[in-house]
């Protein structure tokens, strides 16, 4: 079922990866990568019951974008 969830996730990675736009590197963990990110901001607007921001946001996807792009 988990496989189920994050296969578009996967699929995209390694499209981006045919495309030379994605680093050359296990798919699965890039997308580890992405998904622990994500699942972090969460945990954290949980904890503290503060939305993220539109600059938290912003953040946090360049991040993830400079984490695996090539």
């Amino acid at each position: 079922e988990e496989q189920a969830v994050l296969q578009p996730i996967l699929d995209l990675v390694v499209q981006g990866q045919r495309e030379t736009i994605i680093k050359t590197a296990n798919p699965d963990l890039l997308v580890t990568l992405v998904c622990g990110m994500l699942s972090e901001l969460a945990k954290q607007v949980l904890f503290t019951g503060q939305p993220p921001s539109v600059a938290d946001w912003e953040t946090t996807f360049s991040v993830i974008w400079d984490g695996i792009k090539r």
